[in-house]
């Protein structure tokens, strides 16, 4: 299926929509012809990720993690693409409690409002945080490998 046809004319919200990856997710969709809604609090996305669409899309302000408002802005949305997160690992490590509130609270509250208003497909990414540092990941393969 040709992916420009699926998006073409759909209303789509992309959560964490300044940020490095969201923002190209953003450009993409809206060449693909997608009413973009985006979505972003700026605290760790910049406006300037979005200066390719900038003029082509509706940009809303505002965290995940405030449930008041959110069902309307994912209302009526054919595509929700779910990329808001903390993927700072020292940010998580120096205040957890805020990595809790972005990367869980703040699913959870996109999740329940795309299914509160019937809202279409959402689509879930992760970040390669999820994988660790790399140094760690060559101890382990060396400690593997000397057991070998």
């Amino acid at each position: 299926m040709d992916l420009k046809l699926k998006y073409e004319g759909k209303r789509v919200l992309v959560t964490g929509a300044a940020g490095f990856l969201a923002s190209h997710v953003v450009d993409v969709l809206v060449e693909m012809g997608a009413e973009v809604r985006a979505l972003d609090d700026l605290s760790d996305g910049r406006l300037d990720n979005l200066a390719e669409s900038c003029d082509r899309i509706e940009f809303v302000e505002k965290s995940v993690v405030e449930r008041d408002g959110l069902d309307d802005i994912v209302a009526g949305r054919d595509y929700v693409f779910h990329l808001a997160a903390n993927a700072l690992v020292p940010r998580s490590v120096e205040d957890p409690d805020h990595d809790f509130d972005v990367n869980v609270v703040g699913t959870r509250n996109v999740m329940e409002s795309v299914r509160r208003t019937g809202a279409g497909r959402l689509v879930f990414t992760s970040s390669a945080a999820v994988y660790g540092s790399p140094a760690h990941a060559e101890v382990a393969l060396r400690w593997l490998e000397a057991r070998g």
